[in-house]
């Protein structure tokens, strides 16, 4: 038996012999986090993790205060009774802490990461095993490993290169920095040599048209895999201009509400949407006057939702602590209702649900920063009773809201006070 007695946990800079560079950063160290575990016994084990906020989404700042208020003192004087049990444990995770330490939907690539090294090696050695990835103790021919280089000229590129061919490595990740990419793939194909894969990445570097004419270059010598050709905002770019396309997304609960609202309210649209969400945040998709919300109102506007089927946590591993929903989103191509000034619509709509408990002649005035006196009468133009709340509004209602209010000249912008 062996338990965990401490943690060390060290933010470190590592400096690099040469920068490490690509088209989206350049790195002159590693900028790590290592975590040290100390069992009873004395034994010591390390992990090491890269928290990089545009792979896993996390800081290393983030990364370093989730691991030290949550995830290192629920592990504090757990016990394991073999290596065995240890390894159980980290498969039974999968790469998140349990749910009652984490909510599973934060971004913890990282942070587990470092977690897992550091029990494996410090209980490897504890019980004097290695740690071992099969029966045979070699490494599985169906697990791929491969080194990643800067592309570069020069004989430190050559060197590299050499050393990747003399290693055996099979794939090879090539970063492209936007400048020199064809004599750079060419140069690593005829160091590495046919029987290697390698895959580039440009991690946004490129336009759409640069990305055409440089993936059909680098298709010369057998580079078929580009990972971010062009910013991944770019949905025109991505789909092609004038094409139909679908969406369909298990959309993570904290970021659900933008990702929808950009693909609803910035072209190019999709004809369809099907997501998993939520099921709080579906309900509010596809709710009634009585439930609406701000969501509820943009999603109606741009689209005809329905609720397909619910999701229970037992359909995920580990399960998380919220049920989830699948939502169809059919696009219209106009918007049932007429609205001039989309964006001033909605600043209305948020003004309305900016005290969303409070009356609507309540919410509306602190949301316009208009009179009291001024909102009475907007809401009485329409004949809508102030004393309601914003969720009881329907559509239509917002519609004939806002167009009397954009034709009235005494009120102020959204956003914007009176003094």
């Amino acid at each position: 038996m062996a338990r965990i007695s401490k943690f060390d946990l060290f933010a470190v800079d590592l400096p690099f012999r040469k920068p490490f560079k690509h088209a989206a950063a350049e790195r002159n160290s590693s900028y790590s986090l290592f975590l040290k575990c100390v069992t009873d016994s004395s034994e010591v084990g390390f992990g090491e993790c890269l928290p990089r906020e545009y792979v896993t989404g996390e800081t290393r700042e983030g990364t370093f205060e989730l691991l030290k208020r949550k995830i290192l003192p629920a592990m504090l004087g757990m016990e394991f009774k073999s290596l065995q049990e240890v390894k159980t444990f980290l498969t039974r995770c999968d790469g998140k802490a349990p749910v009652d330490w984490v909510n599973p939907d934060q971004p913890q690539t990282a942070a587990w990461c470092a977690v897992d090294l550091a029990l494996l090696d410090s209980f490897g050695r504890a019980f004097q095993e290695p740690v071992q990835l099969g029966s045979s103790g070699r490494f599985p021919n169906n697990v791929r490993y491969s080194p990643v280089i800067s592309a570069d000229s020069g004989l430190h590129f050559l060197k590299t290169l050499l050393k990747i061919r003399l290693y055996g490595f099979r794939q090879v990740k090539l970063k492209l920095e936007g400048e020199n990419n064809n004599s750079a793939g060419r140069f690593a194909r005829r160091v590495l040599g046919r029987r290697v894969d390698i895959r580039a990445d440009a991690n946004m570097a490129w336009d759409v048209e640069q990305a055409l004419t440089t993936m059909r270059d680098l298709s010369k010598y057998g580079m078929h895999c580009f990972e971010q050709p062009i910013a991944s905002e770019d949905i025109g770019g991505l789909v092609g201009p004038s094409t139909p396309f679908k969406m369909l997304a298990n959309l993570p609960y904290y970021a659900a509400n933008p990702i929808i609202r950009r693909f609803l309210e910035i072209p190019p649209h999709p004809q369809l949407m099907v997501v998993m969400v939520q099921r709080e945040v579906a309900q509010t998709m596809v709710a009634e006057p009585g439930k609406m919300g701000i969501l509820s109102v943009a999603v109606q506007y741009y689209a005809r939702p329905s609720l397909v089927c619910d999701v229970p946590p037992q359909a995920f591993h580990p399960q998380p602590k919220v049920s989830s929903a699948v939502v169809k989103l059919e696009l219209y191509a106009e918007s049932p209702v007429a609205v001039a000034n989309p964006p001033a619509f909605f600043d209305l709509v948020r003004a309305g649900f900016s005290a969303p408990r409070k009356q609507l002649h309540n919410s509306l005035s602190q949301g316009l920063g208009a009179p009291p006196e001024q909102t009475a009468e907007l809401l009485e133009s329409v004949d809508l009773d102030g004393r309601r709340r914003a969720e009881t509004l329907s559509l239509d209602e917002w519609t004939a809201l806002y167009h009397s209010w954009s034709e009235r000249s005494g009120l102020a912008s959204p956003g914007l006070r009176q003094d």
